[in-house]
């Protein structure tokens, strides 16, 4: 008897069509990158408006620092998630999704957050969109770019 069981390769809904592996990259790091957008909008509010956006009450002067920080903490976020969108840049993306738990500046969203980064997460670890970022990272490597090539 052969070890292929045929019963694996039937398609119990074959009406319903299954995501791909883009979809299971692109939406969630669309997600990320609307999301970490709208934090760097509030951190930017934060710079220009400092006397309404205090970080604590009894400690205004720290809210200059604070929001530069969540800029370039928002600004590495959608890079990594833009990288993310090409599948380049796996451990950017990596380190997206892992940043994206912690928003900077509006704490208090961590229930949006955090769900927002375990769904990167678990996309980014599955093999095949790991063989897809390899994949990508080969041909990368293996093909020259115009830019590089030698003039006749």
């Amino acid at each position: 008897m052969s070890e292929h069981d045929e019963r694996e390769d039937y398609d119990d809904e074959p009406w319903r069509r299954r995501w791909g592996t883009e979809e299971y990259v692109l939406v969630p790091a669309s997600s990320i990158i609307a999301f970490a957008v709208i934090q760097c909008v509030l951190a930017v509010f934060a710079l220009a408006i400092p006397d309404v956006f205090y970080v604590t009450e009894s400690a205004p002067h720290l809210t200059i620092p604070v929001a530069a920080i969540a800029i370039i903490w928002n600004l590495a976020i959608i890079w990594g998630a833009w990288g993310m969108h090409q599948f380049r840049r796996y451990r950017l993306s990596l380190g997206a999704a892992v940043m994206s738990f912690v928003p900077i500046p509006c704490i208090y969203c961590v229930p949006v957050s955090a769900p927002l980064g375990i769904w990167t997460l678990v996309a980014l670890l599955r093999p095949d969109v790991r063989a897809r970022f390899a994949a990508v990272a080969r041909a990368a490597k293996n093909s020259l770019s115009p830019s590089t090539e030698l003039p006749p």
